[in-house]
């Protein structure tokens, strides 16, 4: 199964952000909110939720603001039976979709009572954890239309604590053991954000298969990025290239320049030969005895 990354920290925190710049470089990233919003729209979960709760039609269609003031009300009995209802279902489709992946998947989730049973499940040992200032954070609620009294609601639901354990209502029922926990500061500037995220991602690695998984459903994807990332991916891969592996929306990549300055390198690396058209070839041999080759091809398409 894949290797799941948790991303989370209290709301206005920056997680969005953090994701954002993990997709730009053609991670997958799973939205859990938006997740379990479809889930509710589920036929068995939908009838479950009218069935229990008469009021939570609106127009024909589920009431959202209903389930998210029934989830921040004190009243947890109404509470834990919607996450009963969503959170097994969320676990499920996850394992299932991403049961055969071999890749790095990150997984975005607020800091509620809830992410300890994800952790526990999915077998998350790395958690970046978004940190800001309170008062930015505060301030950034606001801006985005959130409401004192909704702050307050959300900010005694979210507790740090949740990675590390896993509650039933009121009670703990277990504890995730060692979990590799990595801050990163959201209070400067975009730029500074990915600075910060890039070191992570050099501590967190990428084994041999868990690029080439990622690479191979990128260009599949997108194969009109094809000449360039392959290119960048067999420089990755040969000399580095600062913990990112597909950077090519990295800030003012010259890819012409890259080029120039690096096929001479690789070219004195043993995996690697010129081909007769003048592209380069670079052969990778695993522990498991899977060969891969790689060209820097000016064929468009994969």
């Amino acid at each position: 199964m894949a290797r799941f990354t948790l991303i989370t920290g209290k709301m206005g925190s920056g997680k969005s952000a953090v994701s954002k710049l993990l997709r730009d470089k053609h991670f997958i990233v799973i939205d859990s909110d938006a997740e379990v919003k479809s889930i509710y729209n589920e036929p068995e979960i939908f009838c479950e939720l009218v069935k229990h709760f008469p009021f939570v039609l609106k127009d024909g269609a589920l009431d959202m603001n209903y389930i998210r003031d029934t989830i921040l009300d004190e009243d947890t009995a109404d509470k834990d039976y919607i996450m009963s209802l969503v959170i097994p279902r969320l676990l499920d489709k996850l394992t299932t979709k991403y049961e055969d992946s071999k890749e790095m998947i990150f997984i975005e989730a607020a800091l509620t009572q809830e992410l300890g049973w994800c952790v526990n499940y999915l077998g998350i040992k790395n958690v970046i954890k978004v940190n800001v200032n309170e008062d930015l954070r505060k301030e950034r609620l606001v801006n985005r239309g959130v409401s004192l009294e909704m702050q307050e609601k959300f900010d005694k639901i979210q507790d740090e604590k949740y990675i590390n354990e896993y509650w039933c209502g009121g009670s703990l029922i277990g504890n995730n053991g060692e979990i590799n926990i990595f801050d990163i500061n959201n209070d400067g500037t975009l730029k500074d954000l990915n600075d910060k995220l890039i070191e992570i991602q050099m501590k967190l690695g990428m084994t041999h298969q868990e690029k080439l998984a990622t690479y191979l459903r990128y260009l599949q994807e997108i194969p009109f990025y094809y000449p360039e990332n392959a290119w960048c991916y067999s420089f990755y891969n040969s000399c580095g290239c600062k913990g990112c592996p597909f950077p090519c929306k990295s800030i003012d990549k010259d890819w012409k320049r890259l080029e120039e300055r690096n096929r001479a390198e690789i070219l004195k690396r043993p995996n690697a030969h010129e081909l007769p058209d003048g592209t380069i070839e670079l052969s990778y041999r695993y522990e498991d005895g899977f060969e891969n080759k790689i060209t820097n091809t000016n064929e468009k398409g994969a």
